[in-house]
Parts: structure tokens; C-alpha cells; sequence
């Protein structure tokens, strides 16, 4: 099959289907398009994936009579029981996993056309999605050295997502079904990080009543990840650099060396060039680590794809948690969209996560208007009908009481932070009585602004 069909009303979701599906196949062309904009003709052999149930009965009549496509039909509704021939029905929220495995099967039913896992089953985490061109280059640089014994160094801010992909090299690789074992240097004390890695033998130091096997030897033939490797010293680095050089070291308290089979994959958020010239980090391990280099792009360099990375999550907690599959309003959107994502990937997950949770944008809306303001971005200001989602029933006046608070409240905080903290001229600029700021300041949660009364 030569095509990926997808049809849909919602394109945020078109566009999510359609990243799963290129992080599978390759040479395969998807397009997402609304049945009455195809021709069928042009068609002959193609996977057909309908977003909605309501919609499969127009697709199938368009496509009938032609046995070379077959379906997978999405549904909202948990009771769905569809059957149909050449048809795979699942439930909403999605697994990406299970639309992945689906989509496999649809196109390759005998398992003879090779996807992106060197054809042995093996496909990439659904978790490393964007259609940026920085993380289509992430994704196709996992293809080609996920399946070697290369060791690899992953660089990038806090929360861009290293040790997804630290994993998910590990599950493309040979070593899949063997350990996968993490270690975060910064959170082991110097003084035990080498019997973590190393382990030690009974009698080498006072304590050590048994013999321990470090994660080196216990990782045998898998993979050890070790993050934030910029935080181990200068002793430490020169044992990992012996292992890395012949897969070779010495447990504490032993005189003779052990010989590992392992991967050493590597992280951090450091700029390790800048401490090679503090003498802060040895430059052989760093080449030695470096033979393949990934650098992960922060999330204020890729927002094409936070629509994607938000439907992925929603998808995930909403199937996690039992709730119904859900979508953002367009004004959560616009913010997301706004925010510049100190927390990169990490701070997105949790904000979706909380929103899944509390199945309500106003708590995440108010957070974010508030980081906003404070870090001197530009806040944003919508109209009334934004204040509530597309799909929820609203007052007239309901949404004017809303939009009159939101206005109140940035007025009466910009007017205090213009008279720095004086809210007695803050009043006065406002028109309005000290008392009644007062009151104001504490229903709008501003009370924390200490008054100068200068």
C-alpha cells in the first residue's frame, strides 16, 4: 500500500494520527482530508483511518466494491461493537501504541513490507512526536544508530525529553529484550556512585558484608543510561572512560577486572565543551561519548509542535486515568502557543496531565496568564466568547461577569505594581476607594503585594 488515508473533522487530531503514522512507515504517503475532497479512483490500494464513527458509513460508501482497502475506524463511544470486513475498530482516548500496532498490521497483514524497525517489529516510542524538522532529524537519527553498540551522547535543556529518547534507542536496538538500567549522577553522592556503578566485593570497606553487583554487570548485554553525567567527578570519570575504551573495571575491593557487554547511552543539560575548558570534565570521556551526538531542541524552538505533543498527552492521561478523550479550547491553545516553556516538554506534560485530572482549563488558564505577567511577556487578552470552550453551553451574562473580573483584576494589579507596591495611590489611580482595592486585591488572590503606603 502506497497510502494512508485519514479522515477527519478535527485537523489537531488529523495532525497527531499522521505524525504515529510517519514514525512507522516509510515511503508510505499520508493525507489528511475530509471524504468528500477525495477520489476514490485515485486510491486503489490504500489503509483508511476514519477519526469518528459517524463518519465510516460515507468513507466505506465511497470506497466500495474495492477490497484492497482496509479500515480502522476510531470511536468515542466505549459500547461501539462495529464489525465490518477489512476493519479494525478502536476506542477513544487512544493508545498510540495500539494505532501504531493497528496500522502495522492493516498494511502489512503478512509481515513481508520492512517499517521503520529494520524489520523486526521494533517501531519508535510514540512519545517522540513533532513534526518540526528538529525532531524529524531526532527520529531519523534513532533509526539509524538505535540498532549499533555506538555509544551516545543526548544534550539539551531540562525537560526536552533525553531520556525518552535514551529509551527508546534502547528499544530499537538488538538489546531490547535485555536491561535497560538508569542512573541519575546527580542524585547518587560521589562516595556511593562507584559501588552503584561498579559494585563492590565482602570486606572492601566497613558495611560491606556481602558481595554487590553494580548496574554495570547487572545491564549485562542491555544498556545503561546515565543522566546528567556532567555532575560525576573527575575518579569516577576516569573508571567509566577504562569501560568504555575495553569493557573493562574493577569492582571496589577486587584485584582482578570484569568484562561487560553494555551500551553506555549518556545525558545532560551541561555545556560539556564549556567544562572541558574549566578542566571540569575529562575530554577523552567526552569523545568517547560523543561518537554519536543528539542535541534535543527546547520546546520555544519547536511550538509547531506543542498542538501535537498536547493531543499526545491528553490522549495518554485521559486512557490513564479513565476520562473521556477531550480537546483544547482554541483560547488554552493561543496561550500555549504564547508561553515560552522554561520546563520545556516536562512542564507541557504536567500542565495537560493537571488539566486531564481536574477536567477544567480555568486553573491552568489562570497559571499561565500569571507566568506570563510576571516574566514581562506580553500577556493575552481575548474577547468574552473565548473565556469559554467551543463546545460548552454559556450566559451572556455569565461571560460578561467573566470578562469584567479578568479585566478587573490585571487593572488593579498593573495599577500596584506602577505605583511599586502603594496601594493607597494604587487606588487613587483607579478611582476607586483604599478599602475596595483592598477587598479586590484579596478575591483576585494580588493580597501577597506588600503595601508601601509611601
Amino acid at each position: 500500500m502506497d497510502h494512508i488515508l485519514i479522515f477527519t473533522r478535527d485537523r489537531a487530531y488529523g495532525k497527531y494520527l499522521k505524525d504515529l503514522s510517519e514514525q512507522l512507515n516509510s515511503g508510505v504517503e499520508t493525507i489528511i482530508k475530509e471524504p468528500d475532497a477525495v477520489d476514490p479512483e485515485k486510491f486503489l490500494s490504500a489503509m483508511v483511518v476514519v477519526d469518528t464513527e459517524d463518519l465510516f458509513e460515507c468513507v466505506e460508501n465511497k470506497f466500495r466494491g474495492n477490497d484492497a482497502v482496509t479500515y480502522i475506524v476510531l470511536s468515542s463511544n466505549q459500547e461501539s461493537t462495529l464489525k465490518r470486513k477489512c476493519c479494525r475498530l478502536l476506542h477513544k482516548p487512544l493508545d498510540g501504541r495500539l494505532f501504531q500496532q493497528a496500522l502495522s498490521q492493516g498494511l502489512d497483514p503478512r509481515g513481508e513490507k520492512k517499517h521503520k524497525g529494520n524489520g523486526k517489529g521494533r517501531v519508535l516510542e510514540p512519545l517522540v512526536v513533532g513534526s518540526s524538522a528538529a525532531m524529524k532529524t531526532i527520529r531519523s537519527n534513532i533509526l539509524r544508530v538505535g540498532d549499533t553498540d555506538l555509544p551516545v551522547l543526548i544534550q539539551g535543556e531540562t525537560g526536552t525529553g533525553k531520556g525518552v529518547v535514551a529509551r527508546t534507542l534502547h528499544n530499537f536496538s538488538s538489546r531490547n529484550q535485555n536491561p535497560y538500567l538508569e542512573i541519575n549522577c546527580a542524585n547518587v553522592p560521589s562516595s556511593l556512585l562507584e559501588s552503584e556503578l561498579f559494585g563492590y566485593k565482602l570486606g572492601a570497606f566497613t558495611g560491606a558484608w556481602k558481595d554487590k553487583l553494580g548496574k554495570l554487570q547487572l545491564a549485562a548485554n542491555g544498556t545503561v543510561f546515565l543522566d546528567e553525567i556532567s555532575e560525576m567527578d573527575s575518579y569516577m570519570q576516569a573508571k567509566l572512560l577504562q569501560v568504555l575504551q575495553g569493557g573493562e573495571f574493577s569492582p571496589i575491593g577486587s584485584k582482578e577486572d570484569i568484562w561487560v557487554d553494555i551500551r553506555i547511552i549518556a545525558a545532560t543539560n551541561a555545556k560539556l565543551k564549556e567544562l572541558i575548558a574549566k578542566s571540569r570534565f575529562r575530554s577523552d570521556l567526552y569523545y568517547r561519548l560523543a561518537v554519536i551526538s543528539l542535541l534535543m531542541p527546547p520546546l520555544r524552538e519547536r511550538k509547531e509542535d506543542i498542538e501535537i505533543l498536547c493531543t499526545y498527552f491528553l490522549e495518554k492521561y485521559s486512557c490513564l486515568y479513565g476520562k473521556k478523550s477531550r480537546r483544547l479550547s482554541e483560547r488554552l491553545k493561543k496561550m500555549l502557543e504564547h508561553y515560552h516553556w522554561p520546563g520545556n516538554v516536562r512542564e507541557l506534560e504536567n500542565i495537560i496531565k493537571t488539566l486531564v485530572v481536574m477536567e477544567s482549563e480555568e486553573v491552568i488558564l489562570e497559571e499561565l496568564q500569571m507566568k506570563l505577567e510576571k516574566t514581562g511577556l506580553k500577556p493575552l487578552y481575548f474577547t468574552p466568547a473565548d473565556l469559554f470552550p467551543d463546545n460548552k453551553e454559556f450566559s451572556l451574562k455569565e461571560t460578561t461577569e467573566k470578562a469584567v473580573k479578568m479585566a478587573e483584576k490585571h487593572l488593579i494589579d498593573k495599577a500596584i505594581s506602577r505605583t511599586r507596591g502603594n496601594k493607597k495611590k494604587a487606588a487613587e489611580l483607579l478611582c476607586i476607594s483604599y478599602k475596595s482595592l483592598l477587598n479586590k486585591t484579596k478575591t483576585y488572590g494580588l493580597n501577597n503585594v506588600t503595601d508601601t503606603k509611601n
